[in-house]
């Protein structure tokens, strides 16, 4: 199967909002180096997938046409299940891997219109925790260090300007379900 460019890709609502609430928890958990880290690990996993989407392990919990495929997300307990349909990968869920198999497959029914299904008080949530914990961090002077070897520091606006485009994009993502 040939190269699919992200453009060609759609995301469930609620699987969008698990990749957040995993970023969040990585934040939380382990600072701007563990959070890096994670997402690190999410961009080669979408990489492979926009590289070779059918070649990943077929996800035969759930029984579907065309096949549901996953890939794992580095040494972290997650995987990304999705289906490449017309030349599309639509991904489905980015699951932790210790939740019940297969609780996402309703999803493949719905996955135009999921947005109603995303709680607003999970999402508001997500946002305020995320937000808080990086402009506390910049406070602090801690939003800084070395990942693979290459420097970084985050400046206040650097930050602000992520928490703007954050919540756009969660904006984006839910529409006027937001």
């Amino acid at each position: 199967m040939a190269r699919i460019s992200r453009e060609n890709w759609h995301e469930h609502p609620e699987a969008r909002l698990e990749l957040l609430e995993a970023g969040a928890d990585f934040l939380n958990l382990g600072g701007s180096r563990g959070y890096l880290k994670f997402l690190a690990a999410v961009e080669a996993a979408f990489i492979h997938i926009e590289d070779r989407p059918g070649s990943w392990q077929i996800y035969e919990d759930v029984p579907a046409t065309p096949p549901i495929h996953q890939i794992g997300v580095g040494q972290y307990s997650y995987k990304i299940f999705y289906q490449v349909k017309n030349h599309q990968v639509y991904i489905l869920a980015f699951a932790n891997t210790y939740r019940k198999p297969g609780y996402w497959g309703v999803r493949l029914k719905d996955f135009g219109t999921a947005g109603l299904s995303v709680s607003h008080s999970r999402l508001a949530k997500l946002i305020g925790v995320s937000a808080e914990f990086i402009l506390h961090q910049i406070k602090l002077g801690v939003l800084k260090g070395t990942l693979d070897g290459n420097q970084y520091r985050v400046s206040a606006n650097e930050a602000s300007a992520f928490i703007t485009q954050y919540r756009a994009d969660l904006t984006e993502t839910l529409g006027s379900h937001f």
